[in-house]
């Protein structure tokens, strides 16, 4: 094969590369840019603290630098070994537990085990956890990291990995799936005993939804990572620098979500049409006017809808 072509091929993947770092970068601080004034207003004007607000400001922050960090990294190759590359995996490991725990904790809240948290902070780590931080323990001996790709290329890839390294992706498969399910599960409870126009209204529209995004995304880009690490580990760099930004960006919306609807609850309420009130026995009943009975029932329903809410509200108030 003529030398030429695979040069040229080869200098194409570095870019494609580097311009994916780039995007991720760009996308992460554009996003936070777009959401700061959001931040501002329901994170850093309200002086209570709660542990969700802490660990959205660690997780944002620490993964916008993180992102930023390993983009420049990425850029500068020469100097990129494989001491960096174990650094970003056990970074990358950190943050994405963080992101996993600041949708949890409003997950927690909305299915009233929210006393769960502080008893899980005085037990051993999860299983998961331990079996992700021994496998990367025990995978760094055996990682191999190309410097060079050809003469005048310097560019550091991983060319190999553990046998057994693929297992750590599917450690975090298997732990996002079984939150996903959690969630899922709680929400199709939430449909069954469904009471009433305003029943879980502000926590059904946020966190099924945003769970949903939040778990669907990264769960793609994860089996992906997975994937390739087990085929092609020289371009696993590539779906990697997608996925903790989306997750950064992802668990970030859905805490601020969290919060809007705890600070700024909303209620939309529905006065049904009644002009006349019957009694059990299906005979029309005059004794109200057709306002007043509309005014009766819409008194009902609104008392019954701000009991529902302030339930709600104050179940979300523990982790917002």
């Amino acid at each position: 094969m003529d030398p030429n072509p695979f040069v040229a091929a080869l200098y194409h993947d570095v870019d494609v590369i580097r311009y994916c770092h780039v995007s991720a970068v760009t996308l992460t601080l554009f996003e936070h840019a777009m959401v700061l004034d959001q931040e501002v207003e329901l994170i850093w004007q309200r002086r209570e603290w709660s542990l969700t607000k802490m660990l959205y400001i660690c997780n944002r922050y620490l993964g916008d630098a993180f992102v930023l960090i390993s983009a420049l990294e990425i850029l500068q190759s020469n100097e990129y070994n494989r001491l960096l590359c174990t650094r970003r995996a056990w970074l990358n490991l950190v943050l994405r537990l963080h992101s996993s725990c600041s949708v949890l904790l409003p997950f927690l809240a909305w299915s009233g085990t929210v006393i769960w948290v502080v008893s899980a902070s005085r037990l051993p780590p999860p299983p998961g956890i331990i079996s992700q931080s021994l496998i990367l323990g025990l995978s760094t001996g055996s990682t191999v990291v190309l410097n060079e790709l050809a003469p005048g290329i310097r560019f550091c890839v991983m060319s190999k990995v553990s046998s057994y390294y693929w297992i750590y992706w599917l450690i975090v498969i298997g732990m996002e799936s079984f939150i996903f399910l959690a969630v899922a599960w709680r929400a199709v409870q939430d449909l069954y005993h469904y009471r009433g126009p305003l029943k879980g209204r502000a926590l059904f529209t946020v966190l099924v939804r945003d769970s949903f995004m939040f778990f669907l995304l990264p769960l793609g880009l994860i089996i992906a990572d997975a994937i390739i690490v087990r085929t092609q580990i020289q371009i696993f760099v590539i779906p990697q620098a997608f996925t903790l930004p989306v997750a950064v960006i992802m668990s970030g919306r859905m805490v601020l979500n969290i919060r809007e609807a705890y600070y700024h609850p909303f209620m939309t309420v529905v006065i049904p049409e009644v002009t006349t009130l019957q009694d059990n026995t299906g005979s029309v009943c005059f004794d109200q006017t057709p306002s007043e009975s509309a005014l009766s029932v819409a008194t009902h329903f609104c008392e019954r809808s701000w009991r529902e809410a302030d339930e709600d509200s104050s179940r979300l108030g523990e982790c917002a």
